[in-house]
């Protein structure tokens, strides 16, 4: 949390190597347990984001996938929920009503951006995010039924 604050405390390289030990942690003292006593599990945000704004900074985001399969579970479903960059950074504003973070700038939403669509894997399913949002939820209801079947 400390590296939120002050990103410049360390390298690139460094932030990296943080996020996958941190990650690593979270799989063997949280879902590595859950998935042993048969727990679904849930999670907002994974290494598909980890890979995404790490390569936005610059890493290779492949590379960043392959490290985390060699000891991630694999999600049975990942939803995407695309947005345009520009539309992504007007509701941060009018949701937060705080100032937007380096990452929550446009040009970074859209590196980002770019960088999820190019990430396939297939357990990926997108929605599309500028549907109204009982759109949404219900184009998320029928991918999580989907599985469930």
């Amino acid at each position: 949390r400390q590296l939120y604050i002050n990103r410049d405390s360390v390298s690139q390289e460094e932030e990296l190597d943080l996020f996958i030990s941190d990650r690593r942690e979270h799989v063997n003292t949280l879902l590595h347990p859950a998935m042993a006593e048969g727990k679904i599990i849930l999670s907002d945000r994974y290494y598909l984001s980890t890979a995404a704004y790490q390569g936005a900074a610059g890493h290779n985001p492949e590379a960043i996938m392959q490290i985390h399969e060699e000891f991630a579970p694999h999600p049975d479903l990942a939803i995407i929920i695309e947005l345009p960059p520009a539309e992504a950074v007007l509701r941060l504003k009018n949701f937060r009503e705080e100032e937007l973070n380096a990452f929550e700038q446009e040009d970074s939403v859209n590196r980002v951006s770019q960088i999820f669509k190019g990430i396939n894997r297939d357990y990926i399913k997108r929605v599309d995010g500028v549907k109204n949002i009982n759109e949404v939820h219900a184009s998320i209801m029928v991918e999580i039924n989907r599985l469930c079947r």
